[in-house]
């Protein structure tokens, strides 16, 4: 054991959560910035912008509404919002 402060063990962790974080990363469809519809669950009809990915989490976007409320969602749940 090299100890939880030991320089080895911080280096293998930081490259073990961006590895994670990463492999979060490659399962969603979209980024921050992008503006999303939902299709289904509570907030079906809701539209607005990814303010934040939430990487571990089922409902990975956080989504910002105009009014400046902010829900979550799943990937499953969104799709790209009609712009025009």
């Amino acid at each position: 054991m090299l100890g939880l402060t030991n320089a080895e063990t911080l280096r293998i962790k930081a490259e073990w959560e961006h590895t994670g974080n990463e492999a979060a990363l490659a399962k969603l469809r979209f980024r921050v910035g992008d503006c999303l519809a939902v299709k289904d669950g509570p907030h079906a009809g809701k539209s607005g912008i990814v303010g934040r990915l939430l990487l571990s989490h089922v409902h990975a976007y956080l989504i910002q509404l105009a009014e400046g409320d902010a829900f979550r969602a799943s990937d499953a749940q969104v799709e790209r919002a009609e712009t025009g």
